[in-house]
C-alpha cells in the first residue's frame, strides 16, 4: 500500500498492490491486482488478475485477466471486461452508441 487510500471495511483484497490516491467501495473484491493512482472502485466490483489506474470502475463491474493495464478508463455499472484464452484468438466487443475503444 502506497499513498492515501480509502478502503471500505467490507471490501476484500488478496495479493493486491495499491498506489493511492484510491477509493475502494463496499463489497469490492480484488485479487492478484494492481490498482494505481487516481482510481475509484465501486461497490461489489470484482477485479482479478488485472491492472488499472487513473480510472473509474462503477458498481458490480468485473475485470478479469485483461492482459494489459487499463488506464484513463471508465468501466460502466455491471460491465464485464475479460480476456478469453481459447484459440484461435480474437477480440469481441459489444459497445453502445457513441462509445470509443482504443486497442493496443
Amino acid at each position: 500500500v502506497q499513498g492515501p487510500i480509502s478502503v471500505h471495511p467490507t471490501a476484500r483484497l488478496e495479493h493486491t498492490l495499491l498506489r493511492g490516491p484510491i477509493v475502494i467501495g463496499p463489497g469490492a473484491q480484488l485479487k492478484d491486482a494492481y490498482i494505481g493512482p487516481y482510481t475509484s472502485i465501486g461497490a461489489d466490483a470484482r477485479i482479478e488478475g488485472a491492472q488499472i489506474e487513473h480510472s473509474i470502475v462503477l458498481a458490480e463491474a468485473e475485470l478479469r485477466f485483461v492482459g494489459t493495464r487499463l488506464e484513463s478508463s471508465l468501466i460502466g455499472r455491471g460491465a464485464r471486461v475479460a480476456r478469453g484464452f481459447q484459440l484461435p484468438g480474437a477480440i469481441r466487443v459489444s459497445i453502445g452508441d457513441g462509445a470509443r475503444i482504443m486497442l493496443p
